[in-house]
Parts: C-alpha cells; sequence; structure tokens
C-alpha cells in the first residue's frame, strides 16, 4: 500500500474514532473503505484502535448515526449491514467504541458483498421469500370492548368517545376533544402485535411511540388531577408540559411521575430488568420498594425478579431510543437480541448449543428482511441460524 494513503488513513480513522472528523473528512474516509486496496491497513487501525481503547476506558462518543449510515451506504443503496465481531466482547464496557468500528466494518462488508453481488445479476437482487420486518399495525380497544385494526382502517374519524374524537391520519391515531370534566371517564387501549408498532397522540397533546407486542391504556380524555397511563412493552413518551397536572405512567410493578420531559419505557416481562430512560426533564421512577429522580441521559434500571432495588447508571440515550428511529442497537448477548428480533419480526427462537459467552456490539437498521439480518450476525463467524418456518433455531 502507499505509505502516504496508509498516514492518511490512520489520522481520518484516529479523527473518527475520537469524534473529532469533520463530514468532509468523513467522506474521504468512507471513500477509502470502498477501495477493496485499503483493506489491511483498515484491519491494523481497528486492532490499534481497540487495544488504545481498552487502556483508556473510552467514553461514549457522541455519534450521528443517521449522517453515518447514509455516507457509508449512498443515498440511493440499500441499508448496511453492521456488526462486529463477538471475540471483541472482552472489551468489555466499551460498546460505544464497538458500535463506531461496527460502522466500519459494515460499510466494508456491504461493499465487498452487496455491491459486487448486485452486479453480477445486473444491479437486480435476487428475490426470495423471507421473514419481512414489523410496520405499523395495532388493534385499538374501545370503551365498549369493540376493537378497530388500525392497519386496516380507512384515514379519518374513528370513533367518538365521550366528548373526544378518535382520529387516524396515515400510521398514526390522534385524540382530539375538550377536558370537560362531566361524564364518565372512557379508557381506551392500543395493543401492537409482535411485528407491529404505532404512534398515538393522546388527549392532552401528549406523544407516544409503541415498540412491538405492547400496549397503553388511557382515558380518552384528561379530566383527573394527574394524568395516568397504563404500559406494558415498550414505550417512548414525549409529554406535553402542564404544572397543573402531572403524566403518571405504570406498569406491572412500577411507574414515573413527570410534569413534561420525554422517556423510554421498556418493560417487557421477558425481560430480565424493568429499563428507564430519560432523554429530556425530569422523572420520578418508582418501584416497588424504591424510588429515584432521573436527569436527563440517566437510565433507572431494576430486576424484575429481585427487591425493586433501582439502580441508575449513564447511558447513551440515541442508542437505548434507537428504535423508534427505525434501528436495532445490538449491544450485549445473543438471547437478548434474539428477544428484540422475536418481537419484531413475529418469530420464535429456539438454540442449540452453548450461547451464553456470545455477545455482539452494532446498529443494524430494523427495515431489513430477517434473512439479511441473521447474515449480518453470522458473518462474525460465531454463530449460526437455521429458519424453519416461523421459528429461528440459533447454533454454535
Amino acid at each position: 500500500m502507499n505509505t502516504l494513503r496508509g498516514e492518511r488513513i490512520k489520522e481520518l480513522f484516529t479523527r473518527y474514532t475520537s469524534n473529532t472528523i469533520t463530514r468532509t473528512e468523513m467522506e474521504e474516509l468512507f471513500g477509502y473503505i470502498r477501495d477493496g486496496r485499503n483493506d489491511p491497513q483498515l484491519q491494523e487501525e481497528m486492532d490499534n484502535v481497540f487495544r488504545e481503547l481498552s487502556k483508556k476506558k473510552h467514553q461514549d462518543p457522541e455519534i450521528d448515526w443517521d449522517f453515518m449510515f447514509r455516507k457509508a451506504i449512498g443515498a440511493n443503496a440499500s441499508p448496511m449491514h453492521v456488526v462486529t465481531p463477538g471475540p471483541w466482547k472482552r472489551f468489555r464496557g466499551l460498546a460505544a467504541a464497538a458500535a463506531v468500528i461496527g460502522v466500519i466494518l459494515g460499510s466494508v462488508w456491504f461493499y465487498k458483498n452487496f455491491i459486487n453481488s448486485a452486479s453480477d445479476t445486473g444491479g437486480q437482487q435476487v428475490a426470495e421469500q423471507t421473514i419481512q420486518p414489523g410496520n405499523n399495525k395495532a388493534f385499538l380497544t374501545l370503551a365498549d370492548g369493540s376493537v378497530i385494526t388500525l392497519d386496516d382502517a380507512a384515514d379519518g374519524t374513528l370513533s367518538q368517545q365521550g366528548n373526544t374524537t378518535v382520529i387516524k391520519m396515515s400510521d398514526a391515531l390522534r385524540y382530539q376533544g375538550s377536558s370537560a370534566t362531566e361524564g364518565e371517564i372512557l379508557y381506551n387501549t392500543i395493543t401492537t402485535p409482535r411485528g407491529g408498532q404505532y404512534k398515538l397522540t393522546l388527549a392532552d397533546g401528549s406523544i407516544a411511540w409503541l415498540n412491538a407486542a405492547s400496549s397503553l391504556r388511557f382515558p380518552t380524555a384528561f379530566t383527573a388531577s394527574v394524568r395516568e397511563v397504563e404500559v406494558s412493552g415498550e414505550v417512548y413518551f414525549e409529554v406535553a408540559p402542564d404544572a397543573r397536572r402531572p403524566f403518571r405512567a405504570t406498569w406491572h410493578n412500577g411507574g414515573v411521575e413527570v410534569l413534561g420531559t420525554a422517556f423510554n419505557v421498556n418493560a417487557y416481562t421477558d425481560e430480565p430488568t424493568v429499563n428507564t430512560t430519560l432523554v429530556d426533564g425530569s422523572v420520578r421512577l418508582f418501584s416497588e420498594s424504591s424510588d429515584v429522580i432521573l436527569q436527563p441521559g440517566q437510565q433507572g434500571r431494576y430486576s424484575q425478579s429481585g427487591s425493586g432495588r433501582i439502580v441508575v447508571k449513564k447511558v447513551n440515550t440515541t442508542r437505548e431510543t434507537a428504535w423508534k428511529n427505525g434501528f436495532f442497537e445490538f449491544n450485549g448477548s445473543i438471547e437478548s437480541i434474539m428477544r428484540q428480533i422475536s418481537r419484531w419480526y413475529d418469530v420464535d427462537v429456539k438454540y442449540e448449543g452453548n450461547t451464553k459467552d456470545i455477545e455482539f456490539a452494532g446498529a443494524v437498521p430494523r427495515s431489513m428482511d430477517i434473512n439479511s439480518v441473521l447474515e449480518t450476525l453470522e458473518t462474525t463467524g460465531t454463530i449460526r441460524f437455521e429458519i424453519k418456518g416461523k421459528t429461528i433455531v440459533v447454533k454454535t
């Protein structure tokens, strides 16, 4: 390799991983990535960076994921496959660095495999039977018990619930009406199946995004002194400010109370912990045995099976809420990753062999079909998958 080119790649890579690179320099770096002659230098620099970061306990950088993905794959290309090799799991505490390296690795993999295969078929991908990703679909249960399938319903007024009109707008739902106190309080429930997600605007203007296999029970109008809703699964909230009436979201063994803020709740019953991540504002997180005040960038976590003691830690909020923006952010065991995949692709998962110590870190678009996601994980050489109908078999 040309010595000057090698030194330039080293310089750009160092700037990239230290988050000091400019956008012009980033375009130059991805230009080198697209050039197959530079692979040895790239691999060497990735190894060097991980060695240095393991010594310095590198902190999470703020990453412009959208820009990086678009630059890595080009504006008109298909989604990029991103993952970091399983053997690098020994660098615990370096998840952000692993994700950065994953972007580099993914772009190299993408250009060497997808582009080449597309050119072999005249630019057309070969169609094959596969399990497609989830999309915007949900069921709305009205106060009288009747159920509306939202993905089948036409846009416009769906129902009148007391003084509130229920309106469907494309792939979202909006409750619009007065906050008059007369009359019975009516409750509705929106439920997403596995393979579904949905956006809902409540009567007070607060917005909720539901991930797959989740539900939200709420009053059609907020007339009480506390705006209270019930959560199951994972929901991201942007709460409309109201100093007179706090907003409370509860789940099976805890909840949060806020005045106006943005936060994410992951309260799936099949996960080992309940995680509440604060993006903006301030919340009081409570469990059955304790409560804490969270600050922006903090996550409160407690065990589903333990005492309910809440542990607070600093997190990358972009990573924790990536699902809302169309990405998986893998950072952990293969079992935790497959639970996400199971919910989004509506599949069951079985395991063959010992998967206890297999971990991954990286970002993958949720728009990819399941074959592409599994093939991406397989490129690490640590795991294999077999699709049997609607069941994924994980093999070591």
